[in-house]
């Protein structure tokens, strides 16, 4: 008896799970040739580095390692340094006064602009009297400090049993003499310098335009030219030792800044900079490097001056012509971009490894097609590029990315 033909039902089943499957593979086909696998072979991927990786599996095979690679050759690159500022001036001169006297006028104001030589202010300095009550107190001062010292000497010998009491004693006595001798002779300057604020600014009974002696005010003239920044005294105080601060001058208002010690070979001397001022919002000011401190801080210079150890003070001088001086104060702050252009071998920065302190490492691939680790010096661009100094020659072809996976000797197939 012949066998039944299948039923047609039965066969379109089987048909149709067989192109299920047969679709099913071929998707699955498909996600790896245009899913997985692009994304295994990628240097960027996590795989890459892995024990199972691609570089793994074709140096398990014997077959090279296919790398994205980039040529060392030259380039137009730009040093940058960032770094916070203060608008303050290169000098500051205290003029002092060298005499006693009352201060009669003051000729000058914060923020006067002045010329070497100009009068900024008349000290009437009382004449041959005050500078006799002045000369005594000097004096008897020199007198009241050597009998001090002796009288101090001498009380710890005596207590010592060194001395006897008679020389303590007169020591003592010399000791009290010269201290009410001081006393007295401050007391004469200070009534020579009463009555001569009275013959200067005048009283009831004495004439207000009258001098001492006859003798003219001395005048106080400035020792460089530039703008002052500081008064610091009044018509009318009684100025009663030399050496007191009348007003102080500064001569350039430069912006100074701050820049950390792993910048000193990025940054050099007419280095073009911009500045940007909180004052002046909004605004971008043209400036140059005029000076570098050759000096970096150290911790003791941080608790002296606040400076930050490890870094040294550069100076930018203003030289854009849109700017009014007027305008630009002591103490005002901002930040500065320095910016220096150079010709250089350079590659992209991906292609550089370790790097520190301008020394790094590149994955280099010789004549043979494979990997050699080169130590290089380099200097980093604003623009992603890196300037290798040292360690390349032009020409030369360096792994771009994919560095992790690769190791020294590999062959490797350039991209």
């Amino acid at each position: 008896m012949a066998d039944d033909p299948p039923a047609k039902g039965t066969r379109a089943g089987r048909i149709g799970w067989t192109a299920f499957y047969a679709g099913l593979f071929v998707m699955v086909a498909l996600l790896v040739v245009f899913a997985v696998a692009p994304g295994y072979m990628s240097p960027n991927s996590r795989s890459w580095s892995s024990a199972t990786g691609y570089p793994a599996l074709r140096r398990m095979l014997g077959l090279a390692i296919p790398v994205p690679i980039a040529k060392v050759s030259m380039h137009e690159l730009r040093r940058v340094v960032s770094s916070e500022g203060t608008l303050q001036y290169l000098n500051e001169v205290p003029v002092n006064a060298d005499a006693i006297g009352v201060l009669t006028a003051l000729h000058v104001e914060p923020g006067s602009t002045i010329k070497r030589g100009d009068i900024l202010a008349t000290l009437d300095t009382g004449g041959f009297a005050v500078r006799e009550s002045a000369a005594n107190v000097e004096q008897k001062n020199a007198t009241y400090q050597t009998n001090k010292r002796d009288y101090e000497r001498q009380k710890d010998a005596y207590k010592r049993g060194l001395v006897a009491q008679a020389a303590y004693e007169l020591s003592e006595k010399n000791y009290l003499v010269a201290a009410g001798q001081l006393q007295q002779a401050r007391e004469a300057l200070a009534k020579s310098m009463v009555s001569l604020s009275q013959k200067v600014f005048g009283s009831d009974a004495e004439d207000p335009v009258a001098h001492p002696d006859g003798e003219e005010p001395l005048r106080i003239l400035a020792p460089i030219s530039g703008k002052v920044s500081k008064v610091g005294a009044y018509v009318g105080e009684t100025l009663v030792r030399p050496g007191e601060t009348i007003a102080t001058i500064g001569d350039k208002l430069l912006f100074r800044i701050t820049v950390d010690q792993r910048d000193f070979e990025r940054i050099k001397v007419g280095d073009k900079a911009d500045i940007r001022l909180q004052a002046l919002a909004g605004r971008t000011v043209r400036a140059s490097v005029m000076r570098i401190d050759p000096v970096v801080a150290g911790s003791v210079d941080q608790q002296r001056t606040g400076q930050p150890q490890g870094t040294f003070y550069a100076w930018l001088t203003i030289d854009d012509p849109k700017v009014d001086a007027a305008k630009l104060m002591p103490g005002m702050t901002g930040y500065s971009v320095v910016a220096q252009s150079y010709r250089s071998l350079a590659v992209p920065e991906s292609a550089l490894l370790r790097f520190s302190g301008g020394e790094g490492t590149v994955l280099a691939i010789n004549a043979s097609s494979r990997i050699e680790v080169v130590p290089v010096q380099y200097s980093v661009d604003e623009h992603g590029w890196v300037g290798i100094t040292s360690g390349l020659p032009e020409g030369a072809t360096v792994v771009l990315n994919g560095q992790i996976g690769l190791r020294a000797g590999d062959l490797v197939e350039p991209r």
